[in-house]
């Protein structure tokens, strides 16, 4: 997921030290929270948006789709989260209606 950790967004001189440390080291902090990391908006620079990974409980899945990614297996190095941007942004222009969602009785053969 493409976000702005949260440094960024305040103006205390305590987070400026932070936002110098996090801009020094972006391309190594892949791991995020909704504590410590936005969603990344058009108006956000592009040298302040990284790709984090997030962890994500089964209650909180509403829809399936029927598209299928090929993650790397190792998403730590960022080129490899560029990537996976890449292929997500591929699917969304490819289903500029909205993506398909996976239908069990045709995609998966349950009868």
């Amino acid at each position: 997921l493409p976000c702005v950790d949260r440094n960024f967004d305040d103006t205390s001189p305590i987070a400026e030290a932070r936002r110098e440390e996090d801009l020094a080291n972006l391309g190594l902090l892949w791991r995020g929270t909704a504590r410590h990391c936005r969603p990344a908006t058009p108006s956000d620079s592009p040298n302040i948006i990284s790709m984090r990974e997030f962890t994500v409980g089964l209650d909180s899945i509403d829809r399936i789709s029927a598209v299928r990614l090929y993650i790397p297996q190792d998403t730590h190095p960022p080129e490899n989260r560029k990537n996976v941007l890449s292929s997500v942004k591929t699917v969304l222009q490819r289903f500029p209606d909205g993506i398909p969602l996976l239908d069990p009785v045709k995609d998966l053969k349950i009868k």
